[in-house]
């Protein structure tokens, strides 16, 4: 044998209709990736759908504002970079202002800040280029209200923001004369047709305990007037006019006027009712011995002196 029919080595060749070790492996892996894609691709029965998108945002609450304008007011109008622009304009009978270049524009109802997004839409129609403005109320007139009677300052007044009764008070100076505030009504003639009769409130309930401070309209008639009222004289604690009421009784008026002195004579009371002069006695009343006394308006309740 010679050396040249001896090989170190034999070579491996594959079998017929077998595939080799590196093709088998790529055929392997290829189909790992076929059957991830379809596992990734194919619906998964019984599993959540997908989660529905969030409803769109709520539109943001239209916002009431503070004043509007309206026919007497007088607006300031300020252009950024444009002083040429800038003025002061009157609020015409109509509801509106002319302007320079955009003419009349109708404001009347609308806020400072709706009459300012107003006109910069008008300017950039064909004038400037993101126009900035800013709008601001110089003189209040459109909202007049009246202020008549017992008060330190009377006369009109204009609204310039939302007001209520005790606050249009205050800025008349309150009211004239404070004592016996009890004997005055606030007698409110609203501007509005809806309101048929005047509203009356009791001007010391509402000083002391904010009974009836309703807001102020414009076009507002506000009347302090003193009431029908009792007179009470001799010993009492607080003489003078007691505020009348229906179904104020006799030991009703008393306790009004402060009570009875310590030198009053309670079995001695007299009423003068136009002619008449009524006799009573306010201890009777106390004991359940006698009606109490019903008192009408102007009528005059005089507690007598006692002896001792």
């Amino acid at each position: 044998m010679t050396l040249e029919n001896q090989s170190p080595c034999r070579s491996i060749r594959p079998v017929a209709g077998t595939s080799s070790p590196s093709r088998v492996l790529g055929a392997a892996m290829l189909g790992l990736f076929l059957s991830a894609s379809s596992a990734l691709a194919a619906p998964n029965d019984g599993a959540a759908a997908a989660a529905p998108l969030p409803p769109p945002p709520a539109p943001a609450p239209l916002v009431t504002p503070a004043y509007t304008v309206g026919a007497g007011d007088t607006i300031r109008v300020r252009v950024y970079e444009e002083d040429r622009l800038n003025g002061t304009y009157a609020v015409s009978q109509d509801g509106r202002v002319d302007l320079p270049w955009i003419g009349k524009v109708s404001v009347t109802g609308l806020g400072p800040e709706q009459i300012a997004d107003l006109v910069e839409s008008r300017y950039a129609d064909g004038y400037l280029v993101s126009p900035q403005v800013v709008v601001d109320v110089e003189a209040y007139g459109s909202k007049p209200v009246q202020l008549l009677g017992n008060i330190q300052n009377p006369g009109t007044y204009y609204l310039e923001r939302p007001t209520d009764l005790i606050g249009i008070l205050a800025e008349a100076g309150g009211v004239a004369r404070s004592d016996q505030l009890s004997t005055y009504e606030i007698h409110i003639k609203r501007a509005r047709t809806d309101a048929v009769a005047p509203v009356t409130l009791s001007l010391d309930r509402l000083m002391h305990l904010g009974e009836g401070n309703l807001k102020v309209e414009s076009g507002d008639v506000i009347h302090i007037t003193r009431g029908r009222v009792v007179y009470v004289s001799g010993e009492v604690v607080r003489p003078g006019a007691v505020a009348w009421k229906e179904g104020l009784t006799l030991s009703q008026v008393l306790a009004a006027a402060g009570g009875p002195a310590r030198t009053a004579n309670l079995r001695n009371v007299l009423l003068i009712r136009g002619d008449q002069r009524i006799k009573a006695s306010i201890r009777d009343i106390q004991r359940g011995r006698a009606d109490d006394i019903m008192i009408r308006a102007d009528d005059q309740v005089i507690i007598d002196e006692s002896a001792f």
